[in-house]
């Protein structure tokens, strides 16, 4: 089912006796006891049917059409009235089921997780492994099932890991996790090896479920979280699950998702242990200390080759409860991996997955001492200096280095031997407040990265950018000698210094790409290059144009507001806030202000062009879930990112939301965003997104973004608004709505996870609200990869059809923005 408890339940063990009757279960017997069952094949139909939803099991994608017809000759038919249970959490499986119709509810400690409807499959595990069933699950209507036997069903499996013998036998000979074992032994895992195919951002296990499996990666590669936080990263040949196989508790610790399609191999507990022995012990010790040393800050910037030679050198020590683990004088000269049990000491705890020994000062005086039987793998400094060919104190500081540099898009696809490169290298610099840290036409020849404070970039006395923590600047040295601007600090800076000469050792194509867009925006073109190429929108004083540059070859949208609009300074000081706000943004979902121009009767407002529909017109009918939660995704780190500079937007809707043709959001509209400390009390326009709380006039913080959100998230779900609001309603009636109001969802919805969110963001008490990084960590978005989507490399699972502006002007009359608007009757 893939689905995930929200609360870990007791370890059940099973039996040898339990196990042999599981076994021999008859096939016949029905699980349902109140269905109405069928021998009848399934015809041509339902047979494409059938294909289809096992096509997408990870399970029986390697089915051939052969296969698939030995499947439809084993299976039954259930006709399956509403109310009626199909299995029972905790009984031994007996069929592995498809829905052919209905709805399906799942509960498991009797808390309603999820609905499966049409085409979806359940029972797999329990057939699989022996183990109990892990949920219930009940017909909320009357439904049909197709269900297959056990028996039958491992028959499938063996036909498909048959097919695959050859090449996962060579597979894991070459392993280093095995490199020790005789090939009989090899042949023996292979034969117990189950091969599952999972598409991308698919949960493979999931922390606080019960486990029997051990997993190693065929092809791809996968995340490991824990509590929503990513901890380490799986690549081929790795291998994920292993705590189940130590002790009794077989409680699984960590969650595993996919990143892209990936191919792994199964192998159950108990045959592990039977055809390996206590030496598996061992393997997986060494499994468990390179995935703590891949989740640690500072190590996981360390190259594979190095962790596997590091772990490679490691002594294990034993640790009863009540011993000494570690002391001070130990760490100061050996690391440690905690790879089972705990550690404890004062203040200080330590749990598996963690490195101890980084800063010794963080060891308590008494030491850390072992709160049950703990296992630690060790390594002296000694060691690590050899392996990495630096001295301690000068490796910290380049891991340090790199763990910074990794959060800038310039380095985000650079790989950890030439980041490292870079990070030797780096030198530090302060700028006092008001210094100029390099002028227009000075020679160039190095980069600057802001790690404090904050920095105005200036052409011709006009700031062009205002840069903050993790911008870049001065980075056209490493194409041009001389400087094209000035770069002035607006308060005390500290800064990272990187010669051009050693990022072009490293440079690739990405961060050229990288390199061009940003050279676009600090180009210093002149209004009269500006040429229209369409107008877009008009509102009154306002005009928004497509318009081109050839001295950059880029296509920008620019906003003209002509200057009868300032009829007030309020209005003058607004215009004037968003554009400081504007020129701040560096973010891959923000719309990048490049520059403003003014003449005798306009405003210029120039944006970069990003071909893009709105999201409001998406919302007409219902998108994926997964999408949904994409989309979320997205905007939690735009307000992230937005919060982060104490700026709140006030302004999150779907009509300041653009979709560009990837299926990424980019918001681009900044007239009511302001930066705040505290709170702030001016009224909005817009009550439908608005959080209750502005129309009290007692100020209001930035979690009225957090509400804004939570109505937009109710939208994608259901294309319709919460606490039954209209579009039509006037805002003192949206305003009853949203207090007296209660928060509804529709009876059918399947979306448990989504709806807690929804509820938790549109709390009426602000304080009680939702936060971002709660957000993040939620069980609706465990599956998100933060790292990839933040790079804008993950795959949407939507992407609209948008006309291209290359596509669009082909045949487009070019002249002058500022002539066509001066000329023209407006």
């Amino acid at each position: 089912m893939g689905k995930c408890t929200s609360m870990p339940r007791s370890p059940r063990k099973l039996s040898v006796q339990s196990e042999v009757e599981v076994n021999e279960q008859d096939d016949s017997i029905p699980e349902i006891v109140s269905a109405t069952v069928s021998n009848k094949a399934p015809k041509d139909q339902s047979k494409a049917f059938i294909a289809e939803s096992l096509k997408k099991h990870y399970l029986f994608s390697g089915l051939s059409k052969e296969d698939m017809e030995m499947m439809f000759a084993k299976l039954k038919h259930y006709a399956v009235p509403a109310g009626e249970v199909v299995f029972e959490q905790g009984a031994a499986g007996k069929k592995f089921y498809i829905i052919e119709s209905g709805k399906l509810e799942v509960y498991r400690n009797n808390v309603k997780k999820t609905v499966l409807k049409e085409g979806e499959t359940t029972g797999e595990m329990a057939i699989l492994t022996d183990q109990a069933r892990r949920a219930t699950i009940k017909t909320s209507e009357d439904s049909t099932l197709w269900g297959i036997g056990r028996e039958q069903f491992r028959a499938a499996i063996k036909v498909i890991n048959q097919k695959n013998f050859t090449i996962n036998n060579e597979f894991i000979s070459n392993l280093q996790l095995f490199t020790r074992l005789p090939d009989s032994q090899l042949t023996e895992l292979t034969n117990a090896c189950v091969q599952h195919d999972y598409p991308d951002n698919h949960r493979i296990i999931c922390e606080g479920d019960e486990g029997m499996l051990l997993f190693i990666i065929k092809e791809g590669s996968a995340v490991a979280k824990i509590k929503g936080v990513e901890k380490f990263r799986i690549s081929q040949g790795e291998m994920f699950g292993e705590a189940v196989v130590l002790g009794e508790n077989h409680i699984r610790t960590i969650s595993v998702y996919t990143i892209g399609p990936v191919k792994v191999l199964s192998i159950s507990r108990d045959s592990i242990i039977s055809i390996i022995g206590e030496n598996f012990k061992e393997i997986i010790y060494r499994t468990q200390a390179k995935n703590s040393m891949s989740s640690d800050n500072l190590f996981r910037m360390l190259s594979k080759d190095i962790i596997h030679n590091l772990v490679d050198s490691m002594e294990w020590k034993y640790i009863k409860p009540g011993e000494l683990g570690i002391s001070r004088e130990m760490a100061e000269v050996s690391v440690f991996i905690l790879c089972l049990g705990s550690l404890s000491g004062g203040s200080k705890n330590f749990s598996h997955y963690e490195v101890i020994g980084f800063n010794p000062k963080h060891i308590p005086d008494e030491g850390l001492i072992a709160d049950n039987e703990v296992v630690l793998g060790v390594f002296s400094r000694k060691d690590l200096e050899a392996y990495t060919k630096t001295s301690w104190q000068k490796l910290k500081s380049e891991l340090k280095y790199m763990t910074f540099l990794t959060k800038i898009d310039m380095f985000t696809g650079v790989n950890l031997s030439k980041l490292r490169y870079i990070a030797s290298r780096v030198t530090v610099q302060e700028f006092d407040k008001k210094e100029v840290i390099y002028r227009y036409n000075d020679e160039a020849h190095i980069f600057y990265v802001l790690k404090h404070g904050s920095v105005e970039i200036l052409h011709n006395g006009k700031i062009l950018r205002v840069l903050s923590k993790y911008d870049v600047f001065g980075d056209r040295c490493i194409e041009e000698p001389i400087r094209s601007n000035t770069a002035r600090a607006l308060s005390n800076c500290l800064c990272l210094v990187i010669n051009a000469v050693d990022f072009r050792d490293i440079m690739d194509d990405s961060t050229r790409t990288i390199l061009k867009k940003k050279k676009s925006f600090l180009s210093t073109f002149s209004l009269n290059q500006i040429l229209m190429i369409r107008q877009i929108d008009s509102n009154g004083y306002k005009f928004k144009f497509l318009t081109y540059v050839e001295m950059t070859r880029n296509y920008y949208q620019v906003n003209v507001i002509a200057k009868e609009f300032f009829d007030n300074v309020e209005k003058f000081n607004q215009v004037i806030q968003e554009k400081n706000i504007a020129m701040q943004m560096e973010h891959l979902f923000i719309q990048k202000s490049v520059k403003t121009f003014s003449d005798s009767r306009f405003l210029y407002l120039v944006y970069e062009y990003i071909d893009a529909i709105p999201l409001s017109t998406l919302l007409t009918k219902k998108i994926t879930e997964d999408y949904a939660k994409f989309l979320a995704a997205c905007l939690t780190l735009i307000l992230e990112y937005l919060h982060d500079k104490d700026i709140i937007y006030r302004s999150l809707s779907p009509q300041n939301i653009n979709i560009n043709a990837n299926g990424y959001p980019n918001i681009w509209n900044f007239y009511r965003a302001k930066i705040i400390k505290g709170r702030t009390m001016s009224l909005l326009d817009d009550p439908i997104y608005t959080a209750p709380e502005v129309s009290l006039k007692n100020g209001y913080t930035k979690s009225i973004d957090q509400w804004s959100l939570g109505i937009i998230i109710y939208q994608l779900l259901y294309c319709s608004l919460p606490f039954e609001i209209k579009n039509t309603d006037d805002p003192m009636n949206i305003y009853r709505k949203t207090t007296t109001g209660k928060l509804v969802f529709p009876q059918d919805s399947k979306f448990i996870r989504g709806n807690e969110v929804i509820a938790d963001l549109l709390k009426l008490t602000p304080k009680d609200r939702l936060s971002l990084h709660g957000l993040k960590l939620s069980r609706w978005l465990d599956s998100i990869d933060w790292e990839r989507i933040s790079a804008g490399k993950m795959s949407s699972p939507f992407k609209p059809d948008v006309v291209s502006v290359k596509q669009s002007v082909k045949n487009a009359k070019l002249i002058s923005l500022t002539r066509y608007l001066n000329v023209r009757d407006m």
